[in-house]
């Protein structure tokens, strides 16, 4: 769907907004955590991670395309200011408080697969140390749309391209 019908989907019919909401969560070093994992079709809109270590990695996979990243990367790319993509909303080593967030304007589609993990790092990237302690999810949010009808979706889909009213 392009930005211009994008603005078109409440006239369709077959689909649902769904979100988790990403409670305090404590991984173990190494540990991974499946926060969405669906087969279907739909829409990514927003993904926001908060922890407390800033080498949590951030796996999102739509389709054939999968992005890995941590905080600590997203500071060293200097991705820190709102975007269309992945970025850090804070970065706070002092406190240790880390926020990722990722939104698509429009939302990205994806037509199979879509999931979004953590991970606990077990080694420190930077210093090659083991990390023993654990990593803390303060929170976050994951929201999409999803073709929960796709007969349904596809025929007003039809209707609505050939100007149609039912």
């Amino acid at each position: 769907m392009n930005a211009m019908s994008w603005n078109s989907l409440p006239l369709y019919e077959g689909w649902e907004y769904k979100d988790i909401i990403i409670d305090r969560i404590i991984l173990q070093p190494g540990t991974t955590k499946d926060i969405v994992d669906r087969r279907m079709f739909g829409w990514a809109v927003d993904i926001t991670v908060m922890t407390d270590n800033p080498y949590l990695e951030l796996n999102v996979k739509e389709d054939y395309i999968e992005f890995t990243f941590t905080p600590f990367a997203l500071n060293f790319a200097g991705l820190t200011r709102e975007y269309r993509g992945f970025w850090l909303s804070r970065y706070d080593p002092v406190n240790s408080i880390y926020q990722v967030v990722g939104h698509g304007q429009p939302p990205d589609p994806f037509g199979g697969l879509w999931s979004v993990k953590v991970k606990a790092p077990d080694r420190d990237p930077v210093l090659g140390t083991v990390i023993t302690t654990p990593t803390t999810i303060l929170g976050g949010q994951v929201v999409w749309i999803e073709v929960s009808d796709p007969t349904a979706f596809r025929k007003r889909v039809g209707i609505l391209s050939k100007g149609e009213s039912e």
